[in-house]
């Protein structure tokens, strides 16, 4: 669990353009996966868990189509 706190922690970190911040937290959700797949069944929900925040903020980060249509009512 504590090296999975280490992963996610380095991967919300605030530095660096919105393409690198996204890049970062797509690397640190595949590590966290790969930590959580050795890790033991009482470990393994908890540590996937981090995940969560960091997709968040990747969905967030992820730039906006300014030219896409409305939909109307």
């Amino acid at each position: 669990m504590m090296e999975a706190i280490r992963v996610h922690a380095a991967a919300r970190a605030a530095g660096g353009t919105p393409q690198e911040r996204i890049a970062r937290a797509e690397a640190g959700m595949a590590e966290i996966g790969r930590i959580a797949e050795a890790a033991g069944p009482s470990e393994e929900a908890a540590i996937m868990n981090l995940n969560e925040s960091l997709y968040m903020l990747s969905t967030a980060l992820q730039p906006t189509d300014a030219t896409a249509p409305t939909r109307s009512s």
